[in-house]
């Protein structure tokens, strides 16, 4: 079934609950939740408001939902109320540096941890780039950041102009485990960066997976379970390739 927009950019972020029945869809003022019920969609909640929706996530279960403003770049948290009927906020609203359209979020399964890009950050250089992740403390009721990593600058953030790391951002599951990619300028390799959380620190899986020299190997990266698929869109002048490595075999690299 299609949803008829009631602006010109609904559908401009999307996400689905892990079984298909939750959907999260959004335009540039609002976020908005449907749920398949005997074949039919319907809307779960008030919309979420805000000012230049950028992205949005669900969890697995589809009761928790984060969105990404872009104007003023932050990001809040929702979870639905037991009765099915409000999305109330969960902490205060998580704010970040990033210019307006470069963010994407990613929620853990249980929607308690959050990993946000911000490929255009200039804390270390210009579009140098970091990716900060967040976790709800369950005394405070509020986002606790994890971090940062190891090294200076630290592994959550690019090393130097025009890395853009934070390029693609993915969190496992359990919200322990990040792949990140640095896109870089044009006809540079680009890198995914797989890190744990040991409790106090991001730390390297392995060595960071760098692409050949004008494949673009942080654009697009995704983990689900013990795998993780890369996309390198600028592979023999734009043709493109994915590949899907196993996370475990990388530990030994």
């Amino acid at each position: 079934e299609s949803f008829q927009p009631e602006t010109k950019t609904l559908g401009i972020a999307i996400s689905l609950s892990g079984d298909g029945t939750t959907l999260a869809v959004a335009d540039m003022s609002f976020a908005r939740v449907y749920n398949l019920r005997n074949g039919i969609w319907e809307k779960v909640g008030q919309d979420v408001l805000g000012d230049s929706t950028r992205d949005v996530d669900l969890s697995e279960d589809g009761r928790t939902l984060a969105v990404r403003f872009g104007s003023t770049s932050y990001t809040r948290v929702y979870s639905l109320d037991e009765n099915d009927e409000k999305w109330v906020q969960l902490g205060d609203g998580i704010e970040t540096d990033a210019p307006f359209g470069f963010e994407s979020i990613d929620l853990s399964a249980d929607g308690k941890t959050i990993a946000i890009a911000d490929p255009k950050n200039d804390d270390v250089a210009s579009n140098a780039g970091s990716v900060t992740v967040h976790r709800l403390d369950s005394s405070s009721g509020n986002w606790i950041r994890l971090g940062p990593g190891v090294g200076s600058p630290n592994l959550l953030q690019g090393d130097s102009e025009d890395d853009q790391f934070g390029s693609c951002v993915s969190i496992s599951a359990d919200g322990n485990r990040i792949a990140a990619g640095a896109r870089e300028s044009v006809d540079e390799p680009g890198l995914v960066r797989v890190l744990d959380w040991t409790g106090e620190e991001w730390i390297r899986v392995s060595l960071d997976i760098i692409g050949n020299e004008g494949e673009g190997a942080g654009f697009y990266c995704s983990m689900a379970g013990s795998r993780m698929a890369l996309g390198f869109p600028a592979f023999n002048t734009y043709t493109g390739y994915a590949r899907v490595m196993e996370l475990e075999e990388l530990k030994s690299t």
